[in-house]
């Protein structure tokens, strides 16, 4: 009987604790919307807890509100209730709102690649680094999954392409940059990869370093070796 009692308490203190977690996650400085199916004839009101937002819905009578968490980070109530046209009133609903801090992202490893030449068409021209150079990145903070842009720039930074989006990643993950570099100088061509900006989940900027070096890694391109003299015979 006692070890009856033990699992009934353990499942009581799972639930109340599951109970207990937030209901929805966003970024500080997002705007969310929320709603309730509406009813004919119903009247509803809103609150919301003021010290995650200066959103005022004391005069929504609707079934959407649309909330700007610009406040503080911490967790939120977010309640309503109906009136009918007989001005009885319904049971409340309430969700409770994780507001995460303000995200950043960087590169997390001093990891430069090295790479071969493409050859002429853009085949690939072999080395250790494969068909692309891969770079650790890490975000802080936000809703994930992130959206990153980066561009690469030549030795005298001009832009080569256009920007390249990255879609979904994780807190912790990395970028794979395609090694479609043609050198047919005789010395090593560096290239830099640059993050340019990134956005988490709900749409927030994530904040750049302001360190050059925390957002910027290098691809250094080998010579393409050469065949003089052609085939004899």
């Amino acid at each position: 009987m006692k070890r009856i009692y033990l699992i009934i308490a353990l499942t009581f203190g799972l639930v109340h604790f599951a109970s207990a977690q937030a209901d929805q996650q966003v970024t500080l400085g997002t705007t969310h919307n929320y709603n309730v199916t509406a009813v004919a004839g119903y009247t509803y009101t809103w609150t919301v807890d003021a010290a995650g937002t200066n959103t005022d819905v004391s005069a929504v009578t609707g079934n959407t509100i649309s909330v700007d968490w610009n406040q503080a980070v911490g967790v939120y109530n977010i309640t309503v209730y109906a009136t009918d046209a007989t001005n009885c009133i319904s049971e409340t609903e309430t969700i409770k709102v994780e507001v995460l801090g303000q995200s950043s992202v960087l590169f997390a490893a001093a990891d430069d690649a090295q790479t071969c030449s493409d050859l002429d068409g853009n085949i690939f021209g072999g080395g250790a680094s494969g068909g692309s150079s891969s770079f650790q990145v890490k975000f802080t903070g936000g809703l994930a999954p992130y959206d990153l842009v980066y561009r690469v720039l030549d030795a005298t930074d001009t832009q080569v392409g256009s920007d390249v989006t990255v879609n979904g990643l994780n807190a912790t993950d990395q970028v794979d940059v395609p090694n479609q570099f043609i050198n047919d100088g005789t010395t090593d061509a560096v290239y830099k990869v640059v993050i340019v900006s990134a956005t988490t989940k709900d749409g927030a900027a994530v904040a750049l370093p302001a360190d050059d070096a925390d957002k910027t890694r290098t691809i250094t391109v080998l010579p393409k070796p050469r065949i003089t003299g052609g085939i004899k015979f």
